[in-house]
């Protein structure tokens, strides 16, 4: 472990400038851009900066009505419509109660948990090895890994805080487990679960629960540390029961749920070699991290053994990683994984995208290369000389580094062409609603809907945005996206479509007592803009009256008792 502080600080800060540079410019433009890294970013993106500042918001003024989210209104339970990364919420909050910027408190959290989990497997790896090379290694390929910076954790930050995961392998690896140990490990198996209540909660549940069967099974001493774990996998998950109350209870209010949905399909799990190429798994490391994995166990299998190290390490992160490996695999069988498919299961997203079940297998390949690695150095170096043989680790260490971060960038390996990526990290901007706009919607109460909305997956972005600019005022609003819709949300959408017209604007004052008419006249063409601008011109039209006026968004108040 660490014994000097500034050795600590010092691993931090390497962590830091490596996901600084990877993540570049997203630092400099840290208060109003957010990564836009793939196809999902546009929306996901936003929603995962809603969600959690909804919970802080909630949390800190109204904690009584936690679930009944400000979207989808005028909708019970809207926050349990998709998931709620609960367990994120501690890293957002601070920053985004000190600076008031969703934006800031988002990049915040995914740089804090690329940084946090890096070094996480730093100090797992340190402890098992004595090596800070391997420890390195083992944060940088988490570092180095496409899902991570590129296919999907960008978007969705919780994925980035797998920080308790090495502390959960390095537990259940030992021998025995003391009574401060088990709840240890339960704390840290219940806090990486409410990370995501369904995938990362099996991700992390599962394999400790079948390794606590196997332990139990196998008797002897081994039985006793079985129970433990058992114990421990049981107090993790009564901790996710609340939210999954709030699933089930949004089931419950919506039987045919599982046609509700902008992803009709379920998954794009593993089927080929492609697939792992495109970096579309969390356990497609890089492959010279693979190739590290395969000489030290081919080194520790002809009796290279590392002074601090037993088989004990290698057996259960090799347990994990097959574990989680399996885990995100298409169920036997199965074409697709449909929500039709998930009515009789209790959370109506269960397994939707087993993919996301690799994460367990990502963080134990990581651990992996660590002690790969260092079953290498010990080969290599072990008869040499402490100065020079530092200098040949330190080079070793170099040497794999940058053939890991040209897999990144470039997609190349020894064996494989891939797909490069552009040079500087992608982003996407984001505002709050304009000056004049804003400072009304701050005196104005009531539910708002904001236009222009479209049908199916083009205009999920649009009530993505619409969610993320509420963050700034905190009105109810007739938008939303999430992993499901509720009953009569689409009905809605079609009569917002409708307006200015007077009779949709009587029905969705009458259904949800709609108050406020935001439009970003920026993003609408043709008739529909002709009609808004002419209304703006006029001071308001029908029912609606012009309440402020920004330079491409228009605010209307609706007349009506």
């Amino acid at each position: 472990m660490f014994r000097r502080p500034a050795r600590a600080a010092l691993v931090l800060f390497v962590y830091a400038a490596v996901a600084g540079g990877i993540t570049w410019p997203l630092v400099a433009n840290i208060t109003d851009h957010l990564p836009y890294t793939s196809g999902g970013a546009p929306m996901d993106g936003l929603h995962s900066a809603w969600v959690l500042a909804y919970q802080t918001h909630a949390l800190a003024t109204d904690p009584a009505h936690f679930g009944d989210a400000n979207m989808f209104h005028p909708t019970r339970h809207a926050l349990f419509y998709g998931q709620t990364a609960t367990g994120a919420v501690p890293y957002f909050a601070l920053p985004y109660l000190a600076t008031g910027n969703v934006a800031v408190a988002l990049n915040v959290t995914l740089l804090a948990g690329l940084i946090l989990t890096a070094t996480a497997l730093h100090v797992v790896v340190l402890q098992w090895t004595a090596s800070h090379g391997a420890g390195f290694l083992a944060g940088l390929v988490f570092l180095s890994t496409r899902w991570v910076l590129w296919s999907f954790a960008p978007s969705v930050p919780q994925y980035a805080l797998l920080l308790y995961f090495p502390f959960i392998i390095l537990l259940a690896a030992r021998p025995r487990l003391s009574t401060r140990a088990t709840v240890v490990l339960a704390v840290l198996a219940a806090l990486q679960s409410l990370m995501d209540v369904v995938y990362v909660a099996a991700a992390v549940l599962a394999p400790l629960g079948l390794l606590a069967v196997g332990l139990v099974i196998a008797g002897g001493p081994r039985r006793a540390k079985g129970w433990r774990v058992l114990a421990a996998v049981t107090f993790a998950a009564v901790c996710i029961v609340p939210i999954h109350v709030g699933h089930w209870a949004v089931r419950v209010d919506n039987p045919g749920l599982g046609a509700q949905t902008t992803w009709p399909i379920g998954q794009y799990p593993l089927t080929s070699l492609q697939d792992l190429r495109m970096g579309l798994s969390p356990t497609a490391i890089p492959y010279l991290g693979l190739m590290l994995i395969v000489l030290g166990a081919l080194l520790r299998a002809r009796g290279a053994r590392s002074t601090r190290s037993s088989g004990t390490p290698w057996a259960y992160a090799a347990f994990f990683a097959v574990t989680g490996f399996l885990m995100s695999l298409k169920p036997p069988g199965r074409t697709d994984v449909s929500p039709d498919a998930l009515d009789g299961l209790l959370t109506f997203d269960l397994l939707r995208v087993p993919l996301r079940l690799g994460v367990v297998g990502l963080v134990a390949l990581c651990l992996l290369v660590g002690l790969g690695f260092a079953e290498t150095e010990r080969a290599i170096v072990g008869r040499m000389g402490a100065r020079r043989g530092r200098v040949v680790s330190a080079a070793l260490v170099l040497l794999v580094a940058l053939g890991m971060q040209r897999e990144w960038r470039l997609g190349d390996s020894l064996f494989f062409p891939g797909m490069s990526l552009p040079g500087t990290y992608p982003l996407q901007a984001v505002s709050p609603p304009e000056p004049e706009v804003l400072a009304m919607l701050r005196t104005q109460p009531g539910p708002l809907l904001e236009l222009p909305v479209r049908d199916g997956l083009p205009g999920t972005r649009g009530h993505a945005l619409a969610m993320y600019r509420s963050t700034y005022h905190w009105h109810p609003i007739l938008n939303g996206y999430d992993g499901y819709w509720p009953s009569g949300f689409p009905e809605r959408m079609k009569l917002a479509q409708r307006l200015p017209d007077a009779e949709a604007l009587e029905a969705l004052h009458r259904d949800t007592g709609l108050r406020l008419v935001l439009v970003r006249t920026a993003e609408i063409v043709g008739a529909e803009r002709t009609k808004w601008m002419a209304a703006a011109m006029a001071g308001g039209v029908g029912h609606l009256r012009l309440a402020a006026r920004g330079e491409s968004e228009l605010l209307f108040r609706v007349d009506l008792p």
